[in-house]
């Protein structure tokens, strides 16, 4: 029997803990592009978020598929840094009531009116739906009104109370008309990536997002329009939601993307809060069915399978690359070629 030799042994640990290094960057890199997209609720870590001293946030998004985008305030990332802050003062935590305030007093003074509505305007462009500034999300309506009916109810301020009104109006607006949702006999969805074009990303998180703002509207003030806008939504995302599950792992969006583990992991949470929130069997059966997605080695193999791939890979590339270096064939063939030269 033919033993491994020492230096076989070095070469073949060496390849494994160099490229164990190199897939947990990539691993890791998965987990901070999720933090940046849900920095509050996730806590104060992410590099690329700057805060100020009245604690409003910016991003800096560097490149985006090789076009810049930099630092930007994005409305999305200040709502959540609100709900981040009142969730915070909720715990005990005194100081964050100013900067929640501070937040909310942001998404009043940045909205842009529109007759009887308000949106708030993403001004940069955003290149993964080629999206041009300015433009706008349901998303980002839903979380300011989820910040804003929030400050109405923590201060009694009017102020917050008309702007999240206003806000909400929005979502009465179909996109072509310059607002947030797609009607149809289907019910309302409501879109986080408006193109102004035919294409309809229709991402399934950020819909729901803008329900649980909606809703978060109508528990607090009773109001029924809020109740309307809500159950217009849900009959929409109960018509659609079989879309967005492939049969082993769940979907982005409508154009086909998959989801990341991360962005799985979202619409399992969402499905169950859903489910709370209504107490509709539906969504109870879609958490079940979207956890076991999750929870199976098969699924999470298929959604990982680039990254495995470039693990072997790498692993063979560098454990051919270090034998051949350390083999005195290659030594003495670079000893000709110096020699050579130097003839």
């Amino acid at each position: 029997m033919k033993y491994i030799s020492n230096k076989h042994l070095i070469i073949v640990l060496f390849s494994l803990i160099f490229t164990s290094l190199v897939y947990n960057v990539a691993i890791e890199s998965e987990k901070q592009m999720f933090r940046n997209i849900y920095y509050p609720i996730m806590g104060n870590s992410v590099s690329n978020v700057v805060i100020n001293e009245s604690g409003i946030p910016m991003i800096d998004y560097g490149y985006s598929n090789e076009i810049y985008v930099g630092k930007q305030i994005n409305p999305v990332l200040i709502s959540q840094q609100a709900l981040y802050y009142e969730y915070e003062y909720q715990r005990g935590n005194e100081s964050c009531k100013k900067l929640f305030l501070n937040n909310a007093n942001y998404l009043v003074e940045s909205a842009v009116q529109y007759n009887n509505y308000t949106l708030w305007q993403y001004n940069f462009p955003w290149p993964p739906y080629n999206l041009t500034s300015p433009w706008v999300s349901a998303m980002a309506q839903g979380q300011g009104v989820q910040a804003l009916i929030k400050a109405y109810n923590m201060t009694g301020e009017d102020k917050y109370l008309n702007s999240a009104r206003l806000a909400l109006n929005s979502f009465y607006i179909d996109v072509e008309n310059g607002g947030v949702t797609y009607k149809d006999r289907n019910g309302w969805w409501y879109e986080e990536y408006v193109t102004g074009t035919d294409v309809q990303p229709r991402v399934l998180n950020g819909m729901i997002f803008s329900l649980f703002g909606i809703y978060e509207y109508y528990r607090i003030t009773g109001d029924e329009d809020a109740k309307f806008l809500f159950d217009q939504g849900i009959i929409s995302l109960k018509n659609n939601l079989y879309k967005y599950d492939s049969g082993d792992w769940t979907h982005y969006d409508a154009i086909g993307n998959k989801a990341g583990i991360s962005y799985n992991k979202v619409h399992i949470n969402q499905m169950l809060q859903l489910y709370e929130i209504t107490g509709d069997s539906f969504f109870k059966e879609y958490y079940e069915k979207f956890n076991k997605y999750d929870q199976s080695p098969i699924s999470t193999l298929k959604s990982k399978k680039l990254d495995y791939i470039l693990y072997i890979s790498n692993f063979i590339f560098l454990s051919l690359t270090l034998e051949m270096i350390s083999s005195l064939k290659f030594k003495k063939y670079v000893r000709n070629i110096y020699s050579r030269q130097i003839k």
